[in-house]
């Protein structure tokens, strides 16, 4: 047992710089609120639109399903409804446990029940993560034109441009040009045991395969179309729990809030982005003049109704899958 606790212990060394980052950012979230008007808030809020708007983020989700079946069709042919499952296991995972290992199992258990590559399957993973900011960076551009961004908020773009943009250049070079690509990597992986040698060369190059949608123009406007319609999706979400709250506020600025709390998952938090998207959320509510209280009871809620029913959906399809959370997540290990 004590074995047991102290490897944990290792494994969450990593967890901290996130846990402390994102208690700085909840007090600064909750700071300036006041408890009885959130209450007063909370007590008007019309409940009903949260089923609409937990049906808009599975839809969401099956489009990120229907994505990623597009995506792996160079590797093998796996339909959607195969994959929304272990999408939803992965997103659950994410919010409940650090480092993203939700992608990981993500992996892990499509590569054991299809038959095909876990490496591959993960480069396509991360490469849709990519399509995910660079459909982000293109709302908040579009936005722009209508509503001023303030200083703070252009900071955050410009990094996160320059992150997803040359981490899509990066991909798009890798897959391009495979062979060069494999004898960049040949030096890092020939100092390894000779037993190791020829596995990691194998690696290298599934995890090309993984990113070869990025070799046709054709499919990238599909997968990128794909991501604008996963992020309408949850904006619809968000903007369904404003209604609740009646806020007042257009689709579009609700795609500015979501557009600017998802940009900042580059930022060590609590599983599920907790911390950073509640305080860079209600940061761009109070652009557009919403109250400390009101902008903060709205932005709680939103993230529990964002997080919660994708992670008990998750936990339950992870029990019918017959696995452990340990057992999906370990294959990072090995």
């Amino acid at each position: 047992m004590v074995s047991v606790f102290s490897r944990y212990v290792k494994k969450l060394r990593g967890f901290w710089p996130g846990l402390i980052l994102a208690t700085a950012f909840i007090f600064f979230f909750f700071r300036g609120a006041q408890l009885s008007e959130m209450v007063s808030v909370l007590a008007r809020v019309n409940y009903y639109l949260v089923i609409p708007a937990v049906a808009a983020y599975f839809v969401g989700l099956w489009l990120r399903a229907v994505r990623w079946s597009f995506s792996l069709a160079p590797i093998g042919r796996v339909s959607p409804q195969r994959l929304f499952s272990p999408v939803v296991i992965g997103f659950a995972l994410n919010n409940i446990l650090p480092g993203r290992l939700g992608f990981v199992a993500r992996a892990y258990l499509v590569g054991e029940r299809e038959r095909i590559s876990k490496v591959a399957c993960g480069t396509s993973i991360l490469a849709a993560s990519v399509f995910d900011g660079v459909a982000l960076l293109s709302a908040v551009a579009v936005v722009s034109l209508f509503v001023p961004l303030p200083g703070w908020a252009r900071g955050i773009v410009t990094g996160v441009s320059i992150l997803y943009f040359g981490l899509f250049g990066m991909f798009w070079l890798l897959v391009s040009f495979p062979d060069a690509a494999r004898r960049a990597a040949s030096p890092a992986y020939t100092r390894l045991p000779i037993r190791w040698q020829s596995k990691t060369a194998d690696w290298v190059g599934l995890g090309l395969t993984g990113l070869r949608i990025l070799r046709s123009p054709d499919r990238i406007a599909v997968v990128l179309l794909l991501s604008f319609l996963v992020l309408l999706a949850e904006s619809a979400m968000f903007y369904m729990v404003a209604v609740a709250f009646d806020l007042g506020l257009s689709f579009h600025m609700v795609v500015l809030v979501v557009a600017i709390a998802n940009m900042v998952q580059i930022i060590p938090a609590l599983p599920g982005n907790i911390g950073p998207f509640e305080y860079f959320g209600k940061q761009t509510l109070l652009v557009f003049k919403v109250t400390e209280s009101v902008a903060t009871a709205y932005i709680a809620v939103a993230h529990l109704v964002h997080l919660f029913p994708t992670t008990v959906l998750g936990l339950l399809l992870l029990w019918r899958y017959r696995r452990r959370i340990h057992e999906v997540t370990a294959w990072r290990e090995e």
